[in-house]
This record gives C-alpha cells, sequence and structure tokens, in this order.
C-alpha cells in the first residue's frame, strides 16, 4: 500500500475512534447525567460547540472519501455513493446553520445523518455478513459494496467511519437542540418572568426559535396593552 494512503488511513482511523469515544461519552451524559452539576456543564459546552463539531466532522468525512477516490484511487461503490450523497450536503448546511444561527439546523441536519448511518449501517453490515438490506450489485466503474479497502484495529473500515461520523451529527444536532431550547426558555424566563414566559413558551413551541427580536416585540406588546388599561381605568 502507498505509504500516504497507509498514513492517512491511520490518521482517520484513530480520529473516527476519538469521535466514537466522545460519542458514547455525550450520549451517556445527555441520557443519566443531564441534570447533575457536571452534567449540566457538559451539556453547555457540548451543547454551544455542537454544530462546530459536526461540521468539522462532516467536512473532514467529505474530504476523507475525496481523498480515497481521487488519491488513493478507491474506486467508489453504490452505497458509497448514497452515504456520500447524505454527508456531503451536511458540509453547506451546517456551514450556512451557523452562519444564520439557525434553529432549525438541528431537524435538517440530523435528518440527513439518520439517512446516511441506516445505509452506512448496512452497507457494514454486507461487508461483515455477506448479506444486505439494500441492493448494490456493481454498475459501471464501481466496484463491489462488499470490498474492503480500509480494515484498521479489526473493525474500522470506510462505511463504519462514515456511520460513526453520521452517529456523532446525530447526538451533537440532539444536544444543541435540548441545550439551545434551554437556553431560550431561560432567557423568556429572565426577561419577563415565570408567568409570561410559559405564555410565550406556549406561543412558542420548543420546534421554534424564539429570537430576541420577538421577544422585545412581545414586551412592547405587553407594556402597550397596560399603558393602554391604565389609560381606560383613569377614564
Amino acid at each position: 500500500m502507498n505509504p500516504l494512503v497507509a498514513q492517512v488511513n491511520t490518521f482517520l482511523s484513530l480520529g473516527i475512534m476519538l469521535v466514537e469515544a466522545l460519542s458514547i461519552v455525550a450520549l451517556a451524559v445527555f441520557l443519566f447525567a443531564r441534570n447533575t452539576l457536571w452534567g449540566q456543564k457538559f451539556i453547555g459546552v457540548f451543547g454551544k460547540w455542537g454544530v462546530w463539531m459536526a461540521f468539522f466532522v462532516a467536512f473532514f468525512s467529505m474530504t476523507g472519501s475525496l481523498f480515497y477516490s481521487e488519491v488513493a484511487h478507491f474506486e467508489p461503490c453504490k452505497l458509497c455513493w448514497y452515504q456520500r450523497i447524505a454527508m456531503y450536503p451536511l458540509v453547506l448546511l451546517l456551514a450556512l446553520g451557523i452562519r444564520f444561527r439557525d434553529r432549525m439546523i438541528t431537524w435538517y441536519a440530523g435528518a440527513l445523518a439518520a439517512v446516511g448511518a441506516l445505509i452506512a449501517a448496512n452497507h457494514y453490515y454486507l461487508q461483515v455478513s455477506g448479506n444486505s438490506l439494500l441492493p448494490c450489485s456493481a454498475i459501471g466503474y464501481s466496484v463491489s459494496c462488499s470490498k474492503q479497502f480500509v480494515l484498521k484495529y479489526g473493525y474500522i473500515t470506510i462505511p463504519v467511519m462514515a456511520l460513526s461520523a453520521f452517529v456523532f451529527i446525530i447526538i451533537a444536532m440532539i444536544i444543541h437542540h435540548y441545550w439551545r431550547t434551554q437556553q431560550e426558555v431561560a432567557f423568556v424566563e429572565e426577561v419577563l418572568g415565570d408567568v409570561i414566559a410559559d405564555e410565550i413558551v406556549e406561543e412558542f413551541p420548543a420546534d421554534f426559535y424564539v429570537a430576541p427580536a420577538d421577544i422585545d416585540i412581545l414586551i412592547n406588546d405587553e407594556v402597550s396593552s397596560d399603558t393602554l388599561l391604565s389609560e381606560e381605568e383613569a377614564e
């Protein structure tokens, strides 16, 4: 094997193992310890930077796949192309979500990553068992989906790399959505008080982002209503 390809294989495999470890820790904390003091701190950091971390994971996954096809000359199989279709747009979607602070990015990216994860899981299942839940015959210049170009540490193949990246992005989106919702509710409660905050939360469900501009409008409406009521009482 080309020494450069071997070095990249080792680098990407170690990176994927780090991503897998972080995914396990983040999911465990979110499910079992998010109400503890240290769990809240972890969720705060992971939630705040979750979209950024997901972006970098998607970016390196894209560049890694391009390295394998364009530099190492590993011909992508049919399922490889499906995974690329799911992974490549995530780079742009996450970048736009960061740029415009789009709260709904958690849904867009999470859904696309879930589709990619299912395809990658099926691809790995095919490689280890010889059976596939999805058709994957060699087409044109593509190779068989069962072919393993990379095998590191006894289990890491290219589909495992993709699966680990997709799962990390899903977990990052879930935790970011949870963290941002908590931040919004806390902000509304601080500005308007618990009673009005409950009404705001009912009017703006957790699926939608309550922007500061929206809150300012609601505050003005509340003040205007109180002023009008006071004037009517005075008359």
